[in-house]
């Protein structure tokens, strides 16, 4: 059984047998990944009806976007904890967000959601690598400062008082620079697969706040097709 010393006090409340509600909030790696469902069917079958699992993530989003749209997608939940993650889209050199700016809407998006619920437990997250560069042999990254956002991450976790778990360091250990094993895991460079997730988010999410679960326990749903780009106008189909 996986299990972790530290208990998170939301854990805790759901061992007493009280009802907590868990938001997740982010990019498509939050939206769109696994990760989410497989964590929200180990809490239900642990814990059933007690522990919900509500998400306000959106696809394509950043922290700018996060910070406009946390009242309307976050709040409305009554969060008991939330996990918050911008900084792979925050981290796209094309954008232009720099981590000053990204790091001023992270401690808005923190101080709103304290003020307006002061004992939810507010969880920052630092998720995968983008290895896109690495799989398909270009020449660099897309977001070539990611570590130093990350890193940014755990700074106001640090400062703050709130947990911060590190994704990136346990992909970065998982793979280590093993390109076939990133192709496996995170075949289109950014975005994990159910076998990725399976593998490291959900096990480390879920030791992180301290809910014991077995390894089989964490359940793997079919990964959507892979959408292909039209020829003639280079969208995704």
């Amino acid at each position: 059984m996986a299990e972790s010393s530290f208990k998170s006090p939301c854990v805790e409340k759901l061992d007493r047998g009280e009802s907590q509600t868990f938001v997740v909030y982010g990019t498509s790696l939050t939206a769109g990944g696994q990760w989410r469902r497989q964590f929200a069917g180990v809490m239900k079958a642990k814990y059933g009806d007690k522990a919900v699992v509500k998400s306000g993530a959106a696809s394509g989003q950043d922290s700018n976007w996060g910070l406009e749209s946390i009242e309307k997608r976050v709040f409305p939940h009554d969060p008991d904890m939330l996990f918050i993650e911008f900084a792979m889209n925050d981290a796209i050199a094309s954008r232009g967000t720099s981590i000053d700016k990204a790091r001023e809407n992270l401690e808005t998006m923190i101080e709103m959601t304290l003020n307006k619920f002061p004992k939810c437990e507010i969880v920052l997250m630092s998720m995968n690598p983008d290895v896109k560069h690495r799989i398909f042999n270009r020449r660099q990254s897309g977001r070539p400062k990611l570590p130093e956002y990350y890193a940014m991450y755990a700074e106001v976790a640090r400062e703050r008082n709130l947990q911060h778990i590190d994704l990136f360091k346990a992909w970065s250990a998982f793979l280590g620079g093993d390109v076939a094993k990133m192709k496996k895991h995170i075949p289109d460079g950014v975005h994990p697969n159910g076998l990725g997730t399976q593998m490291v988010i959900t096990p480390t999410i879920l030791k992180s706040i301290g809910v014991e679960f077995e390894t089989e326990d964490i359940p793997r749903y079919e990964d959507p097709p892979r959408r292909k780009k039209n020829a003639k106008t280079g969208k995704k189909q």
